[in-house]
């Protein structure tokens, strides 16, 4: 990897870092960053915002990079971002990097989902139902933690999920009755941040690339495009799987 191009890294993931001055109130990150060899690295984050102001700019980013030997390194962010209103400008990003250096038989996997939904009423909120499912599909994202999964089963697995999250959000929207009690039962951003854990498994076979050499490592960088309600545009939809460097 060239020095401009690690310099272009290092920038990033200091823009992406959670706690950053860059990172506004209303994104939402996962940032894993693995050195250790031997470990299993897995950052998860959560968040579901309302939006009523002028412009809806929320950012939701997954960043996975790896510099070790036999290692797996796994970043996973989900955000859904209900908009009431008519807000001027709408520019949601969605973004997820996978980025191996100097690895040796190592995986690297990163995925995004972003859910930006126009809705009429402020109150507008997931049922009971919509919540248990909600959680469930969260459960079974983060049980990915410490699992035995190639690149293609992350992929695989990790789309299957976001399709069931899609169908609760287009089934298990509501508004608020005016003489119904405000839900206790809210849900909360949240961040897993599992620490460094010895691989479960052992190293994975190495892969070839087009060149013909043979390439230590594997990495998966997958963001789904961003989901809106009806009358609201955003970017063509990307879904990629970047080469080892």
């Amino acid at each position: 990897m060239t020095r401009r191009l690690l310099v272009l890294v290092a920038l990033l993931l200091a823009f992406v870092a959670p706690g950053s001055a860059a990172a506004a109130a209303g994104d939402n990150t996962a940032v894993a960053i693995n050195v250790k060899d031997g470990s299993s690295l897995f950052k998860f984050a959560f968040s579901i915002k309302k939006v009523t102001g002028e412009v809806v700019d929320n950012s939701n980013a997954a960043v996975a990079y790896a510099s070790c030997e036999n290692c797996r390194t796994t970043a996973i962010a989900i955000q859904i971002v209900l908009v009431s209103g008519s807000p001027g400008t709408v520019v949601p990003e969605n973004l997820a990097i996978s980025i191996n250096e100097s690895c040796t038989l190592c995986q690297t996997f990163a995925t995004a989902f972003q859910f930006v939904i126009g809705v009429e009423d402020p109150s507008v909120g997931l049922t009971k139902e919509g919540k248990r499912q909600l959680r469930e599909i969260l459960r079974e994202f983060k049980a990915l933690n410490g699992e035995d999964y190639t690149l293609e089963e992350f992929h695989a697995r990790t789309q299957a999920l976001g399709q069931r999250l899609r169908t609760v959000l287009q089934t298990e929207l509501r508004s608020r009755r005016p003489d119904e009690p405000e839900d206790e039962d809210e849900l909360e951003d949240e961040t897993t941040d599992e620490e460094e854990q010895p691989m479960p498994v052992a190293p994975p076979v190495e892969t070839t690339t087009d060149e013909g050499t043979t390439a230590p490592a594997t990495t998966e960088t997958t963001p789904p495009p961003t989901e809106t309600g009806p009358g609201e545009t955003t970017p063509p939809p990307t879904t990629t799987a970047t080469p080892p460097p």
